[in-house]
């Protein structure tokens, strides 16, 4: 096959969107669970574009495979990282223990360890591999085994995202959709080439379709702030709590809401999803505030019609020895509670008062020795029990005691 330096430029073209992309996934691995993977997945795009690029340059190559060959650890490589990209992103972190990572890496180490050793068995080429088009795909047992493995992996990422996206605001649905498509095209022009309908069979289109990839990736990054504003927390949340819940990235940038958060900061209809806590005025500005890593509760009054007081936990979310990613803050209304505090205060206030006046009772009181008259404030002199009816809210009923009758009615004293 004669050298194509147009391919060969597009190849390297690919590799340096590749590698944009890489580098700013690794720019924000402490923050977004699955950058580090990303950032993995696409430098091996990186390694297959560039190796297969050189392939069809006029540089150094000691055997007409040896650039295809290395092709393979980029090939073998990327549905890896994309397997594990989708786990991550999608929080089933608990699927990665040791003897699945350690099944991955073994498959990929044996498959290249089954390509560089082929002319001893012919396992992965089955004596197929000739220098002439379309020679890239000629394959044995091994080659077949290992296409369908990497199929099985990238179906399985792809089912992972798109399942995680059904539930969730506009703004990741389009991440979803973004990650996908990118994910997508490569490897569909790889089928393509796979099944014979490349009109140039020596020609494998992947790279191409890697480059595509890799400018579908950087729109998401740049334009829709994937892997800045992602849905840290969104598996907890429950779209029926009565409770508002939100999600606040480490910028103070609401990522996620439940419908009752939404009708508490928003309701008027405007989406704050990826807008800062500060853009919404006060009282929420006070969000924006650095709370640590301990959680922290305060008191919102929105100045509505009727005035409603919310009662804000702000929890920190964090993520292993990475730190804060941002805040988990639950808001619940208490205007209710705070009504009925306000009445029992108001009833507190009129005891008070009420004791108050039957303690004046309780003071030095002028009172004649011999009828027991009382003089009042204004000087004029009462009945005592009318006194401490009026001051009060005990009243007298009239009886006679056991000494008296003795005294006044003795001929009634001695029936008793």
């Amino acid at each position: 096959m004669p050298p194509n330096h147009l391919y060969a430029t597009l190849l390297l073209l690919s590799a340096l969107v590749s590698a944009v992309v890489a580098l700013a996934a690794r720019q924000r691995r402490r923050r977004v669970s699955g950058a580090s993977a990303l950032a993995s997945m696409t430098m091996a795009m990186v390694w297959w574009s560039g190796a297969y690029a050189l392939h069809w340059t006029t540089l150094w190559r000691p055997s007409h495979f040896f650039w295809l060959d290395l092709t393979y650890v980029g090939v073998v490589s990327v549905p890896v990282w994309i397997w594990l990209f989708a786990v991550q992103y999608t929080g089933r972190q608990r699927w990665l223990s040791r003897g699945v990572v350690g099944a991955l890496v073994s498959w990929a180490a044996l498959t290249l360890l089954l390509l560089f050793t082929d002319t001893w068995h012919g396992l992965f080429f089955g004596g197929l591999r000739e220098p002439t088009a379309g020679s890239i795909f000629a394959g044995g047992p091994w080659f077949w085994a290992n296409a369908i493995y990497s199929y099985a992996l990238f179906l399985w990422a792809i089912v992972l995202l798109a399942a995680s996206h059904r539930r969730r605001p506009r703004l990741f649905r389009v991440q979803t959709w973004i990650l996908l498509g990118g994910m997508l095209i490569p490897w569909a022009l790889n089928v393509i080439s796979l099944v014979g309908l490349n009109p140039r069979p020596d020609l494998d289109l992947s790279p191409v379709a890697f480059t595509l990839s890799g400018v579908i990736l950087s729109i998401g990054l740049f334009r829709y702030r994937w892997l800045e504003i992602v849905p840290v927390a969104r598996d907890t949340l429950i779209e029926s709590m009565s409770d508002g819940v939100l999600v606040l990235d480490d910028r103070n940038r609401i990522v996620d809401l439940n419908p009752t958060g939404r009708q508490l900061v928003a309701p008027l209809g405007v989406d704050p999803i990826g807008q800062g806590v500060a853009a919404l005025g006060n009282p929420w500005a006070a969000l924006a505030a650095p709370e640590g890593t301990e959680a922290a509760q305060v008191e919102l009054k929105l100045e509505d019609d009727p005035v409603r007081y919310l009662e804000l936990r702000m929890v920190p979310l964090m993520q292993g020895p990475d730190g804060s990613q941002g805040r988990l803050v639950i808001l619940r209304d208490i205007s209710e509670r705070r009504r009925l505090e306000h009445e029992r205060e108001q009833m507190i206030a009129s005891l008070q008062d009420a004791l108050g006046q039957v303690r004046t009772l309780e003071g030095l009181l002028p009172i004649c020795a011999h009828c027991k008259r009382i003089r009042d404030e204004d000087g004029q002199w009462e009945q005592i029990e009318v006194y401490v009816r009026d001051r009060s809210s005990a009243d007298f009923t009239h009886s006679i005691c056991p000494d008296c009758i003795r005294r006044l009615y003795p001929d009634l004293a001695e029936d008793l």
